[in-house]
């Protein structure tokens, strides 16, 4: 439990000028030798500058969603009455008191107690890369603030396939896609965006995909930034507002004798 103080404590400490960095999350060769993404510092890895109060991220506005506060960390509802929020500067935060006794460990005082939760997350800042096998590192946190990017099926060789790109604010995005899965994005046909103006909102884009075999599972990097970086952005390096979103993708569907696999058919024949 949060005694009371705590409240105005942290307000105070989320208000204090800070600089933040946003890191990616696709694998480098510390989980597997097969992969050289740049993810941490050490690589140059992809990293944007976030301000005390982001503007640019990827993803929808988190003004868009109402979300109960009184819950305990697995998101289980308090067990009693909860009043008097109260929400920090920033929006991150919002404290509470509740006569609630599950909503943390070993609340056995029989009083109300003050809470402080955190509420939205569209964009945090991390201490360096986390490079995970599922491009997912970035969430360990418990901020799940990779939302802005969805790849949609299918990817064929020789052809184009569509991506959905959220953004909070007009802006540009650059993304890559490693399409042969050898460990890096530096091959030609692999930047499938490059400096793309979109709008506030959900953008629906079109790629091409190289010609040659079948794609297979693989990992993309998407950045987003406030202004046109004019080809200087690439897959590492400093951007100075805006975010980067890793992710693992499927590749080309495998089909056997022109039917997708994993599905059944009914055939009918005569058995002479």
């Amino acid at each position: 439990m949060l005694p009371a103080v705590m409240l105005g404590i942290l307000v105070a400490t989320t208000a204090a000028a800070q600089t933040e960095l946003d890191f990616g999350d696709a694998p480098d060769a510390s989980v597997d030798p097969q992969w050289s993404y740049p993810t941490v510092l050490a690589d140059d890895g992809a990293r944007h500058l976030v301000p005390e109060d982001p503007t640019y991220f990827l993803g929808i506005n988190p003004t868009w969603y109402t979300v109960r506060v009184s819950v305990d960390s697995s998101g289980v509802q308090g067990n009693r009455n909860s009043w008097n929020p109260s929400i920090s500067a920033d929006g991150r935060f919002v404290g509470f008191s509740s006569y609630s006794t599950n909503l943390v460990p070993g609340d056995t005082n029989g009083a109300w107690d003050v809470f402080v939760s955190g509420v939205f997350e569209m964009l945090d800042a991390d201490p360096d890369g986390t490079p995970t096998a599922s491009a997912l590192g970035d969430d360990r946190d418990g901020n799940d603030d990779e939302s802005g990017v969805e790849f949609l099926c299918c990817m064929y060789p020789g052809g184009t396939a569509d991506v959905l790109i959220d953004v909070s604010a007009a802006g540009y995005v650059n993304a890559w896609i490693d399409f042969n899965a050898d460990g890096d994005w530096g091959d030609g046909g692999e930047q499938i965006l490059t400096d793309h103006a979109v709008a506030a909102g959900t953008n629906e884009i079109s790629y091409s995909v190289p010609a040659g075999g079948a794609i297979p599972s693989t990992y993309a990097r998407v950045r987003f930034t406030s202004y046109d970086p004019a080809g200087a952005l690439g897959v590492n390096g400093h951007a100075s507002d805006g975010e980067v979103e890793d992710y693992s993708i499927d590749g080309t569907p495998l089909f056997a004798n022109g039917f997708e696999t994993g599905t059944t058919t009914e055939w009918s024949v005569t058995v002479p």
